[in-house]
């Protein structure tokens, strides 16, 4: 995937060219290690609306100045960013499978796969969630300790190694991994040195690996920031 296509990803810049199916299909499962769980999935439409949260900012080759984020899907979510304002054209969709680690181990989840420009697609997790939205006091409500960023998604594992994707400011530097290895779960983040000055508003995505003692084997990865459970890998 092209560096303006992981940002646009990261900040949720989306758009459709073709008519996405509104109607739930009919329930799916999960699979884990220890048996299937039937689930309801989302429609295609559901799970588009998820991923879109809003439009790239103007294209402008002038310096960026900071905008508040308008609301709703419509709305940009960024201020200018240098000509970074590439979005993501979805051009068809189709049922599919994405593997994510949960509270049981490695799970098979059902997913839209999203087809994009250039023979690329996105996978998005289709579970549709029966529970309550979360309460305030669920929900992370301190900022972000000063140079730490959050991460984004797991890209893959090797032995003892993990690989995940950080999403961190343009002149963010000194990027460094931090992880915390617990018996049943793997928390992992990121530090990084702030640059004074001005600088764009935008979110670059940087792979980054850190050594496990033991295997990761069935335990989850969350995000230190925010507690969520890490997906493994786009497409």
């Amino acid at each position: 995937m092209l560096e303006p296509e992981k940002r646009a990803l990261a900040a949720g810049w989306w758009e459709s060219a073709v008519s996405l199916p509104g109607d739930r299909p009919a329930r799916g499962t999960v699979l884990f290690r220890d048996g299937p769980l039937p689930v309801s999935v989302l429609s295609a439409a559901e799970a588009y609306q998820k991923m879109d949260l809003g439009d790239p900012p103007p294209c402008s080759s002038e310096a960026p100045s900071p905008v508040a984020p308008s609301a709703g899907p419509d709305g940009s979510v960024s201020g200018p960013a240098g000509g970074d304002c590439v979005g993501l054209t979805v051009r068809g969709a189709s049922l599919a499978t994405i593997e994510m680690r949960t509270s049981r181990g490695v799970a098979t989840v059902p997913a839209w796969r999203f087809q994009i420009d250039g023979g690329r697609a996105v996978l998005h997790a289709a579970v549709a969630d029966p529970s309550p939205a979360p309460s305030a006091a669920a929900t992370p409500s301190r900022a972000a300790p000063p140079g730490m960023v959050a991460a984004q998604h797991v890209t893959g594992v090797d032995g003892l190694e993990v690989r995940y994707v950080l999403g961190v400011g343009a002149c963010d530097r000194e990027i460094t991994p931090l992880v915390v290895e617990r018996p049943h779960v793997v928390v992992v983040a990121g530090g990084v040195t702030r640059t004074d000055g001005v600088c764009t508003d935008q979110l670059l995505l940087e792979p980054v690996s850190v050594a496990l003692t033991d295997p990761l084997g069935d335990r989850p990865v969350l995000d230190a920031l925010t507690g969520a459970l890490l997906p493994v890998g786009f497409s």
